[in-house]
């Protein structure tokens, strides 16, 4: 049998040796493993290398070194946790096979095998087998937070942390993580993988460590499995709309949790319309019937304000996940969530809190630092911009031209109808209010007319000059002016002529 070097670096008769000696075993780990025998082999003999020729065991501090060395992974208290999961045989030190198998999870493992591996980590981290507590999340947040400062008070930074995560990740609202709702937070973000420190190394080092035993070129299998789930979300939705709509009109109806999608513009929150869907599912929680379609159908286009006013709020808190109420947190994770499509390059974590504390003075009215249903309503009797004020919920009244397939009966805008009769009702002076009914915004202007568009304007109480200079106006005017200048110029002209 012809000999083919595995390691130029050991002298071949040591190289002959070792792959004779690991060779069954090499078989049976590329079967078990993401590594193909010769690379098994090549890993094998880096163990006997780093091992001194098997003359002392792969301990805890061994590994180690090699993890910060090879790998940059420095998070000590995760390698170590790494090294007692993987330690089957023996407690204190790694053998050759166990070394290739979490090497063969670390660099080339799949994202729901990761998804195991790191939750068994972060449980081992924080001594709660099964689950990752909230304690146990501010314990690890305030670890974090010593090693990134440690002049700076970050008390409120860590609580913050904590409510953000247990938002985010806690799907069934037990204050605890089980796998099932880390799975699930992470099938949302991949960024949640290793939300409570690093223990996976990052793929720059992957690459080159794995340059080091193998040609093959290196593939990120985690951003692999993330784009094929978003490729197969993608075409499932595309096909459940196809299969479903039969026109080329704007609306198409799915069933599935994504519930009402606009397809052509209108509504694009996809968690706002699921909220929608839940909330208006009463006899079967999947999918509407004739009559629950109906109905929404007319709060949605027709409404009135104190019933979208219900509406709205009811959605958010679904949204936002506290019953009752809209906290403080859910305020900041909305807008952490809008700025993220917003801006995904510039820091914007100031003006998310500038938004929140804007929001709070102006809509928390009792100031118990949550937003109840009562403060909602007289935030938006004072100014309905604050209708939508996490999101958009309603179509805009363009979008609302859907009606025409229904009925030839013109659109009333019961938005602008409301707030226009509130004030009415409440003051007479001489300031103007303009309305556009697309963006739910209420301007005051106390020097008359203001023009911010040119769509759904209403002038109420503005003074008779400001009212002719409205631009309907402005070309009668225009052409008044000038024909009157046209006949007094030329008689000015021949009086003057006449008189020298």
């Amino acid at each position: 049998m012809p000999y083919n070097p595995i390691n130029k670096m050991l002298p071949v008769t040591v190289d002959i040796r070792l792959q004779h000696r690991y060779s069954e075993i090499a078989t049976e780990l590329s079967r078990l493993t993401h590594f193909n025998k010769i690379e098994v082999l090549r890993l094998l003999q880096m163990h006997y290398i780093l091992t001194k020729e098997d003359t002392i065991p792969m301990d805890q501090l061994l590994f180690m070194q090699f993890m910060d060395v090879f790998l940059g992974v420095r998070n000590v208290e995760a390698v170590e946790k790494m090294f007692l999961i993987s330690c089957i045989t023996n407690e204190e030190s790694l053998t050759g096979s166990e070394f290739v198998k979490i090497l063969s999870l670390v660099l080339k493992g799949k994202l729901p095998d990761l998804i195991n591996f790191c939750f068994e980590v972060y449980t081992e981290m924080t001594r709660s087998p099964k689950f990752i507590k909230k304690e146990g999340v501010l314990l690890m947040a305030k670890r974090n937070s010593l090693k990134m400062c440690k002049l700076v008070n970050m008390e409120k930074f860590d609580q913050s942390f904590v409510d953000f995560v247990m938002i985010e990740v806690d799907k069934d609202r037990d204050n605890r993580i089980s796998l099932e709702d880390y799975r699930k937070a992470v099938y949302e973000n991949v960024a949640w993988l290793q939300f409570l420190g690093r223990i996976l190394p990052t793929s720059t080092r992957k690459e080159k460590f794995m340059k080091l035993f193998t040609n093959r070129p290196y593939i990120n299998n985690i951003q692999t499995s993330v784009s094929a789930m978003i490729r197969e979300k993608k075409e499932k939705s595309q096909s459940e709309m196809k299969s479903q709509s039969k026109s080329a009109s704007s609306l198409s109806f799915s069933s599935d949790s994504a519930g009402l999608v606009i397809n052509h513009g209108g509504v694009r929150i996809v968690e706002a319309v699921e909220k929608m869907l839940l909330i208006s599912c009463i006899t079967n929680e999947e999918n509407l019937t004739g009559s629950e379609f109906v109905k929404i159908l007319s709060l949605v286009l027709k409404g009135k304000l104190p019933d979208l006013i219900n509406f709205c709020f009811e959605v958010y808190t679904e949204m936002t996940r506290s019953p009752k109420f809209i906290k403080k947190e859910g305020v900041l994770l909305m807008a952490k969530r809008n700025s993220l499509k917003m801006c995904k390059l510039m820091n914007m974590e100031k003006f998310d809190q500038s938004f929140v504390d804007l929001v709070m003075i102006e809509v928390d009215m009792d100031r118990d630092n949550r937003i109840s249903l009562e403060d909602y309503r007289k935030a938006l009797f004072e100014n309905v911009a604050w209708l939508q004020f996490l999101g958009r919920i309603l179509p805009t009244s363009t979008r609302k031209k859907f009606m025409k397939l229904l009925k030839n009966r013109p659109y009333i805008n019961n938005i602008q109808t409301s707030v226009n009769s509130e004030m009415k009702s409440q003051s007479k002076s001489a300031s103007s209010i303009s309305f556009s009914s697309d963006s739910a915004d209420l301007d005051i202007n106390h020097s008359g007319y203001l023009t911010t568009n040119r769509r759904n304007q209403v002038v109420v109480d503005g003074d008779f000059l400001t009212l002719l200079l409205a631009p309907k106006w402005r070309f009668y005017i225009f052409i008044v002016l000038l024909f009157l200048l046209s006949f007094i110029l030329p008689y000015l002209f021949f009086s003057h002529i006449t008189a020298a």
